[in-house]
């Protein structure tokens, strides 16, 4: 069973003549050894409820419920794990299923096969729900993120790799494997009619680049600077791209269109956001896209006063909306009242649109919080505070945060399920 190290017990002062010259060859050879079996250990799940994690996933897809709405798979990533609920008044877990190291996304293929993606094990679990076992492993690139399905095919992103690996679901064998044009490739779905994929990239670009030093002006002086301080140094400089200076194209990939039956990339999205969190698809075929964008042209922290990027989702439907989630007080942050503090949201890492394309349910990781967008007027709603079930005399602190990153909803029942990171509940 998984285990976890008590390091505490490796003592390295213990030999006398570790650290000495005359032996160094001898205890650089001993170290690399107790290094190679300290990373070893730390790179095992841990067993132990509520214990630190020494590795957390990259969730992207960590939460699904099967179409009748019976069963509820959530992924317990510390301890490589397929947590499997029967769903009735409250969840009742029923089985844990081992599979791979650091499950990031779980799909279902059918109502009865699930696909955990692993992103340390570099492979994917083919899970049978009524055998409760691993029927099959499939082996991808480098730190696959995400699968979607789409015209008999599995499609995989492989997020090192830069690339989308397609897989025969049958057969369990390479296809073939399609480059990417962007950084980080994570969330991966198909349009309602199977006819398109769309993947985003995790790290983008915004229309800025740098303008080294030896090009950049001379920096702005402060009126109130000590006029004995010597001049300023010269520091390179974030420009648009636009800038006369930059004679180099910069590439703006935020969304990937693929087209499943050639295997081919059809287009690219840009200017969508700095960094593309998470991705869906809405039964109507409409994509909300959670980003974050940085303010980049903004130089120095007195004026940004740690404001460095807004939190947004891009509604890609006839036209593309960026939708602002917060409201951008005064840069000499004047009071804020209660209901806009209480309303905050930071980093959406999940989001899920309703059956009836109307609503999507939004997870903002960082504010511990979830809230219902309207894809038609694009205002938000149903604000939930995952903490309001605390206690009134329990102190709101890093101990207790939850740190939602999935969402599932059922099909019939008026309940939305939320997986949260880091309270592992």
């Amino acid at each position: 069973p998984p285990f976890r190290a008590d390091l505490s017990s490796c003592h390295l002062s213990t030999a006398p003549s570790f650290w000495r010259h005359d032996s160094l060859f001898f205890s650089m050879t001993r170290f690399s050894i107790l290094a190679r079996l300290i990373i070893t250990t730390l790179a095992l799940p841990s067993a132990l409820p509520g214990s630190d994690q020494q590795f957390f996933a990259r969730h992207t897809h960590p939460l699904t419920i099967t179409p009748d709405g019976s069963r509820l798979l959530a992924l317990n990533s510390a301890e490589g794990r397929l947590s499997v609920f029967a769903v009735g008044e409250n969840p009742l877990l029923i089985s844990e299923i081992p599979v791979g190291l650091l499950p990031v996304s779980v799909r279902l293929r059918t109502a009865d096969e699930a696909w955990v993606i692993n992103e340390l094990s570099d492979a994917i679990s083919v899970v049978s729900l009524s055998q409760n076992a691993v029927i099959a492993s499939i082996p991808t690139g480098d730190e696959p993120a995400d699968v979607a399905f789409a015209q008999g095919k599995a499609f995989v992103t492989c997020s090192r790799d830069n690339s989308v690996q397609v897989i025969d679901p049958v057969r369990h064998e390479l296809i073939d494997t399609i480059a990417l044009e962007g950084l980080m490739p994570r969330s991966i779905v198909a349009s309602p009619d199977g006819s398109k994929l769309y993947t985003t990239f995790l790290n983008t670009s915004n229309g800025t680049t740098i303008l080294p030093r030896d090009k950049a002006p001379a920096q702005d002086i402060p009126a109130n600077i000590n006029p004995e301080l010597p001049a300023p140094p010269k520091v390179a400089q974030i420009v648009p791209i636009s800038h006369p200076e930059i004679t180099y194209d910069v590439l703006d990939h935020d969304l990937a269109t693929l087209d499943p039956i050639s295997l081919t990339v059809t287009s690219y999205t840009g200017d969508l956001g700095t960094n593309i969190l998470n991705t869906a698809v809405a039964p109507n075929g409409d994509l909300p896209i959670a980003n974050s964008e940085a303010r980049n042209l903004i130089a120095l922290e007195p004026n940004l006063r740690a404001r460095f990027a807004r939190t947004r989702v891009a509604h890609l439907g006839t036209t593309t909306i960026q939708i602002d989630l917060n409201p951008d007080p005064d840069l000499s942050f004047p009071t804020i009242d209660s209901n806009a503090r209480d309303q905050t949201l930071a980093q959406v890492m999940a989001i899920l649109p309703t059956p009836d394309s109307s609503h999507a349910w939004l997870a903002a990781f960082g504010s511990d919080r979830l809230v219902r967008l309207d894809l038609t007027d694009h205002s938000l709603s149903g604000f939930i505070d995952l903490r309001t079930l605390d206690s009134a005399d329990t102190p709101r602190s890093g101990q207790t945060v939850r740190g939602p990153r999935g969402l599932a909803l059922h099909p019939t029942a008026p309940r939305l399920f939320v997986l949260n990171r880091l309270s592992h509940t």
